[in-house]
């Protein structure tokens, strides 16, 4: 059966998908434990890419729990329409085989692609390299984010970055 979503890893890197994993798994790739069951990706969010996307997701037997077409998500009016009037941060996938695997998309790039993908960290696991966001990227956005737990997260990841994480 391998770990959670690691068929899908494989089969986005296949595909040539560009893609960064956040949140909780990215929490847990930089040492911090956090115990997540939804994949959190930051998306490349050009047309080819979003659709090449969603083509390997239906192929795995993930499904949109927005009742949206993929192509509505590929305009960036729409996006931002949708942020900003329904508050809708994250395009939800459920896998139909498997309720307990979740794949969040951000419906906005928290920080640019472009800029964000260069300093990524690279996990060699399972024979596949996985991109996962940067340790500076990922407390930029905690503090975007600034949920209590966010705060939390980034005290762990400073003192990863300065040496005094235990």
């Amino acid at each position: 059966m391998g770990i959670p979503y690691q068929k899908l890893l494989h089969e986005l890197n296949q595909s040539h998908i560009r893609y960064l994993i956040a949140g909780g798994f990215a929490l847990n790739f930089h040492q911090i434990n956090r115990s997540t069951i939804d994949l959190d990706i930051i998306l490349h969010l050009e047309k080819e890419n979003i659709l090449a996307f969603h083509q390997v997701m239906s192929k795995l037997g993930y499904q949109l729990r927005q009742p949206i077409d993929i192509h509505d998500f590929t305009t960036e009016q729409n996006r931002q329409t949708w942020l900003i009037e329904k508050n809708m941060v994250m395009l939800s996938y459920y896998n139909s085989h498997n309720f307990m695997e979740i794949v969040d998309v951000f419906v906005s790039e928290p920080i640019p692609f472009i800029d964000i993908y260069p300093r990524r960290l690279e996990i060699k696991a399972f024979d596949m390299c996985i991109p996962v966001v940067g340790l500076d990227d990922l407390i930029e956005m905690k503090q975007i984010a600034n949920r209590d737990k966010d705060q939390y997260d980034i005290k762990m990841l400073l003192g990863i970055k300065n040496g005094t994480h235990q």
